[in-house]
């Protein structure tokens, strides 16, 4: 598990943010489809959701920013922090003014003028820091995962079943309705069986879908990855999500740690509880979870390479952030 870390002392950590685009995307829950605004109108569809908002880390991007900021550092190594200004919980306290919007709370680490960091409470505005938030995995030096409702996209927390309702349409089957429902979210995530409405699903396309995620048919499903099917009602227990992941850590001395897991989005990667297991017993003392999927990556500007690629291969050259993490040393 690829990770950077501002050990020594001498390497420093930087929240870079493009303030203008915080804001723009978060999802609105609890009434119908979880949706976006976007001039004026809302935007169901999940792929739709997450264009048009985020900018672009490159040459005139974060980097640049960040040097022109602090002439007298060089970046060395760079991560994102996508999750800021799309998903409710992910905020910074940066500037003097929190960016993002207020949602289910999970943890948040201040680090200070020397980079170093600590755990604080969510709604802390140090002088000498920024902050962000996130969902938690680690607290006090133990696995602590947080509720489901602190993870916003629930593809982040369990496995669903890709299905074709139309020619060349797809979609997460029961992604929608655990947003809508968090009571029903934190079943799924939690392992226990939950009950799905089919209307409108072709029954072979969503049983095709079940067979290729690997989930198999049973008559009571009480253990993850099964599922009865009466053709009206789907039941079924899911599998925890496999995605790629970033982690912001911090160590009991304060070193801050990026913990960055290559993958593909619910297809390769590692599941939250098993990276909160793994950052416990790498000695964290506290842990966020920063970013999830194709963005997940960490570039060295020095060397014009990347340390790890973004999953999906169209962000190596254009890769959607609105803010991210800078490591630096002096020039």
């Amino acid at each position: 598990m690829p990770r950077f870390s501002t050990d020594p002392p001498r390497v420093r950590l930087t929240l870079c943010v493009d303030a203008d685009a915080v804001g723009c995307g978060p999802l609105v829950r609890g009434d119908g489809l979880p949706y976006v605004m976007r001039d004026g109108r809302r935007v169901v569809e999940q792929s739709e959701q997450r264009r048009g908002f985020r900018t672009v880390l490159g040459a005139d991007g974060h980097v640049a920013r960040f040097e022109r900021a602090q002439p007298n550092r060089t970046a060395i190594a760079v991560t994102g922090c996508g999750n800021l200004g799309l998903n409710p919980g992910v905020r910074a306290w940066v500037d003097g003014r929190w960016l993002g919007v207020a949602g289910p709370q999970g943890g948040a680490i201040a680090v200070d003028a020397e980079g170093r960091g600590r755990r604080v409470p969510t709604d802390e505005e140090p002088d000498d820091a920024w902050v962000i938030t996130g969902p938690d995995l680690v607290r006090r030096g133990r696995p602590a995962v947080s509720e489901a409702a602190t993870f916003a996209d629930p593809r982040h927390r369990v496995l669903f079943p890709y299905v074709e309702t139309a020619p060349g349409v797809r979609h997460d089957f029961g992604h929608d309705r655990l947003l809508a429902h968090p009571a029903l979210y934190d079943d799924a995530a939690r392992g226990r069986p939950v009950r799905l409405d089919t209307a409108g699903v072709p029954h072979g396309a969503l049983l095709e879908a079940l067979a290729v995620k690997g989930y198999a048919r049973c008559e009571a499903p009480e253990r993850r990855g099964t599922f009865r099917f009466d053709g009206e009602v789907l039941e079924i227990v899911f599998f925890c999500g496999l995605y790629p992941h970033h982690a912001l850590a911090v160590a009991p001395d304060g070193t801050v740690t990026s913990w960055i897991v290559p993958g593909l989005s619910n297809r390769a990667g590692t599941t939250v509880e098993a990276l909160a297991a793994h950052l416990a017993a790498a000695g964290a003392s506290d842990a966020i979870l920063l970013d999830n999927g194709g963005d997940v990556g960490l570039w060295l500007p020095t060397e014009q390479r990347w340390g790890v690629r973004p999953a999906e291969p169209d962000r190596e050259d254009a890769w959607p952030l609105v803010a991210c993490l800078v490591y630096s040393v002096d020039r």
